[in-house]
């Protein structure tokens, strides 16, 4: 992670706004609990993939929190099963730019038990680029996690906080009256989304409006 220089700054999500992720997921979540599920059940998910897997094979008797346990020990925290994500078209070359002029911070709502693979991906494709990481959930070390919201965060960032993107409409409606905030849509999946009047559709977009 690279040292504060300067005072402006920008805060990205890490799934499916800087790397596509979810495919990666989805192919996990398949071949552990044995269901079928596609890239369209995780739309937006925030904290709803168990309705997902439930969907799918209602007999599976985990509740909420333990198939997230099982998520976190699994897959967040092995790198094994994610080397292979690749970053979202034009991402390198825009953030490469961007870290020349802006502060960069991801902002993630994967638990920190994983920070070793968002930092492993995060180094091996926009190397020096990173001001932190923000992990919304905190790991209270008996299985429980602390949330710290994204726009807390932020919040507690001095300079000139610019801009916040992510790809959850969620995200953004908690964050819009707080910071400037832009829905990353490349698939328009939200199109109609309330609330919700900025957006990117591309890493091309993001950089002709910050650079």
């Amino acid at each position: 992670m690279t040292h504060i220089k300067i005072q402006r700054n920008l805060f990205f999500d890490f799934d499916d706004t800087k790397f596509k992720t979810v495919e990666s997921l989805v192919l996990f979540i398949n071949d552990f609990y044995g269901i079928d599920s596609i890239r369209a059940d995780y739309a937006n998910m925030n904290e709803r993939i168990d309705e997902v897997i439930k969907r799918y094979d209602p007999s599976i008797p985990l509740t909420r929190s333990e198939i997230y346990a099982e998520l976190n020990k699994n897959f967040h925290a092995e790198l094994f099963h994610q080397d292979s994500i690749k970053p979202l078209p034009n991402m390198v070359e825009v953030m490469k730019q961007l870290a020349e002029k802006y502060n960069i911070y991801t902002v993630t709502a994967r638990p920190d038990i994983g920070i070793k693979m968002v930092k492993h991906l995060l180094n091996k494709h926009i190397p020096g680029c990173i001001t932190h990481i923000h992990n919304v959930h905190k790991s209270n070390g008996d299985g429980t996690y602390t949330k710290h919201h994204k726009v807390d965060f932020i919040k507690s960032i001095k300079g000139e906080n610019v801009a916040f993107v992510d790809d959850s409409p969620d995200e953004i409606r908690l964050a819009k009256d707080h910071i400037d905030s832009f829905l990353f849509d490349p698939h328009d999946l939200h199109p109609h989304s309330k609330g919700i009047t900025k957006r990117f559709h591309s890493w091309e977009e993001i950089g002709k409006k910050f650079l």
